[in-house]
């Protein structure tokens, strides 16, 4: 038995290495698996400039989430050009006509989804897809909802991995969803 992540849980499965026996979501269903994480000084001094990376990023896992739950059909090329949406740009950004610019289709997401996990997580872009789509339903795509018994959790496994100096963070200070 061993315990395995995305995407190597999803290549293990494809190539017949492995079998999912429990989910860890079943045990630990609030389990927290990364977090955006700000130093002080950003947070004080630029607050506007961390509000536009949360922006992107939030974003960013919008249009994934909405690539991996379309329907692709397997090879990507069903996938439909739904609901582009437009991003308030000024014209020195690109904006077209009327300061908006469209945002990159769900086909244009997938296909740029389908070359990532052959490039940085080495596995086929088929098993990454199903790799991303295993919890899609669950993904917590709002960054101002934070999983603090899920990072607690997180914490106690870094302390027992002896990450940490001493006792760590106190994860309850450490989060700030309010700014």
């Amino acid at each position: 038995a061993t315990f395995l992540v995305e995407p190597a849980l999803s290549h293990a499965e494809a190539t017949g290495a492995a079998h999912v026996l429990s989910k860890a979501s079943s045990l630990y269903p609030r389990f927290q698996w990364g977090g955006l994480l700000a130093s002080d000084h950003i947070r004080a001094e630029a607050p506007e400039v961390l509000h536009l990376i949360l922006g992107v990023y939030k974003e960013a896992c919008r249009l994934m989430y909405e690539a991996v739950s379309a329907d692709c059909g397997g090879s990507g090329s069903a996938v439909p050009a739904a609901a582009a949406v437009l991003v308030g740009r000024g014209a020195a950004d690109g904006g077209g006509a009327g300061g908006a610019k469209l945002a990159p289709s769900v086909a244009e997401v997938h296909e740029a989804l389908r070359q990532i996990g052959p490039e940085w997580f080495h596995v086929d872009a088929q098993t990454f897809i199903s790799a991303l789509r295993r919890d899609a339903a669950t993904w917590q795509l709002d960054w101002r909802s934070v999983d603090f018994v899920g990072a607690e959790a997180c914490a106690d496994i870094q302390r027992a991995l002896g990450v940490f100096r001493g006792d760590g963070p106190a994860i309850r200070e450490a989060f700030t969803t309010d700014f």
